[in-house]
């Protein structure tokens, strides 16, 4: 199979696009709102026996760090736990889909403990960092037969935006709000139309890689759905909630539209207890 993957940005994209683009986000920019704790309601304190949505979100950030640092560090071994054989070329990907969660869970926990929106965004960002420069110092491009420069240019973007979120630049709440329409796009195309998606990416494959590419653009909507909610102000529980959406969706499809948990022999029972609490 002849691909060629950048997880999180297209190589044909310019720098003079990205510059432009900060700049439209520059122009149009409105202070962040803060993160808002979620209150336990009068009633469910009085009539106690039930979960409140604040714990139900820690439960569901346990659940997405968990299954996010298995397939961040052994995304093989997470293959074989939902039925799935993976090629080098898939198992690059679960890594990417694996980072990409270890992301979320990094955000709701901090969002959760009530740090400032650009911490939780800048921090959300920082796995991607970390498995992009894994890439990169392992050459995983040329033991794979694709170019670096799509990895590159994502590392330097990604820098920098962990630089401006997490050091206060006067700029930094563009940068947020730019990486999560950013990483929403990506995952929407990829989710929606992942043949097309990984056309522009360059990437071509069999239905396996397709499939992946799919449900990576499901977990990519999660994290900008997450971070989203975080910047539009909802309270950290919501926001958890909402970030659960497009892995709900992603379930829905695999199971009951394009059916591709059957076709691929998959395991059901682990897609559940991960979104059961969203």
């Amino acid at each position: 199979v002849n691909t060629t993957y950048s997880p999180l940005f297209p190589s044909t994209m310019s720098l003079k696009q990205i510059t432009v683009a900060l700049a439209l986000a520059q122009a149009t920019a409105h202070p962040l709102k803060p993160i808002r704790a979620t209150p336990l309601s009068k009633s469910l304190a009085l009539r106690g026996g039930f979960v409140s949505p604040t714990d139900a979100a820690k439960v569901a950030a346990t659940l997405v760090s968990a299954n996010g640092a298995m397939m961040a560090l052994s995304p093989s071994k997470a293959g074989e736990t939902y039925g799935m054989e993976f090629s080098p070329m898939e198992e690059w990907i679960a890594e990417g889909m694996g980072f990409t969660f270890v992301g979320a869970a990094i955000m709701s926990w901090l969002a959760l403990n009530g740090a400032s929106t650009n911490t939780v965004i800048g921090c959300g960002i920082l796995p991607q960092l970390v498995q992009m420069t894994k890439t990169l110092l392992n050459d995983t491009p040329k033991k794979l037969g694709v170019p670096a420069a799509g990895m590159i240019f994502n590392f330097g973007l990604c820098a920098f935006s962990v630089y401006a979120l997490l050091t206060g630049q006067s700029y930094a709440d563009n940068v947020a709000k730019f990486m999560v329409g950013f990483f929403g796009l990506n995952g929407v195309v990829f989710a929606v139309a992942p043949s097309v998606g990984a056309g522009a990416w360059g990437i071509t494959g069999d239905d396996k890689v397709e499939f992946l590419m799919k449900n990576f653009g499901f977990f990519i909507a999660s994290w900008a759905v997450l971070g989203g909610a975080v910047i539009k102000g909802e309270d950290a529980a919501k926001a958890i909630g909402y970030s659960f959406v497009p892995c709900l969706l992603g379930l829905i499809d695999g199971n009951l539209i394009s059916k591709s948990v059957d076709k691929f022999g998959m395991a059901k029972n682990p897609q559940v207890r991960t979104n059961c609490f969203g």
